[in-house]
């Protein structure tokens, strides 16, 4: 697929964070306990959720290479709201999505470096306050204030490339759940109102940490159909009215099987339970991610296409919902084709599966599977 990314615009709302990889190898275990020793090799740090959204973007807008490394050629725009810490974590985030270096562990253990400069906004994230008191002191309890944020941060340890354990530091005494106890909802909303009317398309990214919420949704989805841009949401609500009118919806199964009240077990189950929610909340199309199975789209007036999976050995889906939305949105505000942009998203996720990690994919890498597919 020959398509040039390189003059759309994209608005990015959701839930920023950072994912942490400590990699290393085992010879022996604890003394202590049934577990390895691990003796770490590798440590680093890339954008996560809403961020690895941000980067896959990035790097999907077309990169040419020198030797070992990756420099941008042309990428989209993308404007990025959401809310993060002040903290140590919320720094390096924003570092590295503002121009800095991604780096990507290939398969052959060597190291790619992907550059990129000035392609992402990031002026509208907001950093909240941190509370008084650390995580680890009891007196946090004494903490009323609800408007504190703390960056979300996912550190994931792996032995001989498999996963053995996550972390997530995140913090449930402050959400940005409620609409009421968050002061950041008028500053986000303000900031989409201002950045909409310029984007090619908009993408929800809901980890359903709090920054797209009862309020800000429905703005969003207002704001974009006054300038009449599609909206591409990835849910994590168990209820799809809030994406109300919503132009593509891109659920996994167990998020559809939520979402519907509709046990799915086949294709049919699938497609009667896209039907009722397309009915019920005016989406345009549904396409339901269903892992090694690929995807199904199906839309109003009874459209419904399968898409098969790519076959992929042991694959790590650690972020390939990002990558598939990424994917999506741009060749959707691209083509404005439903199968030709599923069929791009599909490539993309077999692309991701196959890296270890948080990762990104290029539009070469993409444009090789599909044509080694063909």
């Amino acid at each position: 697929m020959n398509l040039d990314f390189s003059n759309i615009k994209v608005l990015l709302i959701g839930d920023f964070m950072i994912d942490h990889y400590i990699m290393g190898t085992s010879s022996r275990m604890s003394p202590e306990a049934p577990v390895p020793i691990i003796l770490p090799e590798k440590e680093y740090s890339i954008p996560g959720g809403t961020g690895n959204v941000a980067m896959n973007i990035c790097v999907m807008g077309g990169y040419k290479s020198y030797k070992d490394n990756l420099y941008h050629k042309g990428v989209p725009f993308i404007f990025c709201i959401g809310a993060i810490g002040t903290d140590e974590w919320g720094d390096k985030l924003l570092s590295i999505l503002k121009g800095g270096t991604i780096k990507e562990y290939l398969e052959d253990d060597s190291i790619r470096f992907i550059h990129h400069h000035d392609q992402i906004d990031v002026s509208k994230i907001i950093q909240g306050d941190l509370p008084k008191y650390d995580l680890m002191d009891p007196r946090r309890e004494l903490d009323t204030f609800r408007g504190y944020i703390y960056t979300i941060v996912k550190e994931r340890t792996y032995l001989k490339e498999k996963q053995i354990y996550r972390l997530d530091r995140e913090y449930s005494q402050y959400p940005l759940v409620n609409n009421f106890e968050v002061p950041y909802l008028e500053e986000i909303n303000n900031s989409v109102s201002t950045t909409i009317k310029n984007c090619d398309i908009v993408i929800l990214s809901d980890y359903n940490k709090g920054v797209l919420n009862d309020d800000t949704i429905p703005h969003v989805l207002n704001e974009a159909k006054k300038h009449n841009i599609p909206v591409i949401v990835d849910p994590k609500k168990d209820d799809f009215s809030i994406y109300k009118g919503a132009n593509i919806i891109t659920p996994n199964l167990n998020e559809l099987q939520r979402a519907s009240k509709i046990e799915i077990n086949d294709n049919k189950s699938l497609v009667s339970a896209c039907n009722e929610l397309i009915q019920e909340c005016n989406f345009n199309y549904i396409i339901a991610k269903k892992g090694d199975k690929g995807m199904t789209i199906v839309g109003k007036n009874n459209f419904v296409k399968h898409i098969e999976a790519h076959s992929v050995e042991n694959p790590d889906v650690t972020g390939a919902g990002d990558t598939v939305i990424a994917a999506l949105s741009l060749a959707f505000a691209k083509t404005k084709d439903i199968e030709i942009s599923t069929t791009f998203a599909n490539a993309a996720a077999a692309v991701v599966v196959g890296k270890t990690g948080t990762a990104t994919v290029t539009i070469d890498e993409i444009n090789n599977y599909i044509s080694i597919d063909e």
